[in-house]
């Protein structure tokens, strides 16, 4: 696979690299890419458990806990994009 990534990414990769952070561009990208996969994967077990709550508890579900719920996910979108 072959990727192009704009000058300003370009230039982080290889401060990466040069600074010894990682040993290769590639890693560099590795990286970024696990980093995007626990977030998704986080999302999803919010999601998960954020339906679960509503499917076991329906009009009874704890307030606390559903808000609790929806304020970690706002904070994950708002992390994650």
């Amino acid at each position: 696979m072959s990727i192009s990534l704009d000058k300003r990414w370009q230039l982080f990769v290889k401060e990466q690299v040069e600074q010894g952070r990682y040993r290769t561009e590639a890693e560099v990208v590795e990286d970024g890419l696990r980093l995007i996969a626990e977030r998704e994967a986080k999302r999803a077990a919010l999601r998960q458990s954020l339906n679960d709550a509503i499917e076991r508890g329906g009009e009874n579900a704890s307030d606390a806990v559903v808000d609790r719920l929806r304020a970690k996910a706002e904070q994950l979108k708002t992390k994650g994009g």
